[in-house]
């Protein structure tokens, strides 16, 4: 009879606790798709863009399918000034050349920031970046990664010096 009895306790808080997990699993779950939250790894479908060093910042990377334009927002906290600074999307794949990228700094797809206040160490810029040669095309609702990469000048020197500011991963829309 105590066999029973103890059976039964048993019994009932094993259903208790099980009630009790279900509704955790439902509350996780629920605010996950309340609150869009991310899992574990990111969202597949958020925009990102992670800065490659603690000096660069690269912050909300929006692509346009029309127009084939990121925009985003690029800076520097490096403690130099920089003069002329250009900014080019490379997708993945595009080939690397003594550790730069084999694509035009100069000209189309380049963006070239010029200003009569420079690009100041602290200072964050909207950047607007042609993406091109990405093979296949970025459908929407598909998704393209690459890196953001800066050709620039330190003022009072005119060596132009190449850096990979950031990786992203935009979402056509």
């Amino acid at each position: 009879m105590a066999l029973k009895k103890a059976t039964k306790i048993k019994y009932a808080n094993l259903v208790k606790l099980l009630g009790i997990i279900c509704l955790i699993a439902f509350i996780i779950i629920l605010l996950y798709s309340i609150l869009d939250w991310a899992p574990p790894g990111g969202n597949p479908n958020a925009n990102e863009c992670v800065s490659q060093s603690v000096y660069y910042v690269c912050q909300n990377p929006i692509y346009n399918h029309t127009t084939g334009i990121i925009s985003v927002y690029l800076g520097q906290d490096t403690g130099s000034n920089w003069t002329t600074t250009s900014f080019v999307f490379v997708p993945i794949g595009t080939q690397i050349n003594k550790g730069i990228p084999s694509i035009s700094f100069n000209s189309y797809p380049a963006n070239t920031f010029y200003s009569e206040n420079k690009l100041t160490s602290g200072k964050i810029v909207n950047v607007s970046l042609q993406v091109n040669d990405t093979n296949p095309p970025i459908n929407i609702g598909t998704s393209a990664k690459g890196t953001i990469w800066v050709r620039y000048t330190i003022q009072g020197n005119l060596t132009q010096q190449y850096a990979q500011m950031a990786s992203v991963n935009i979402k056509a829309s």
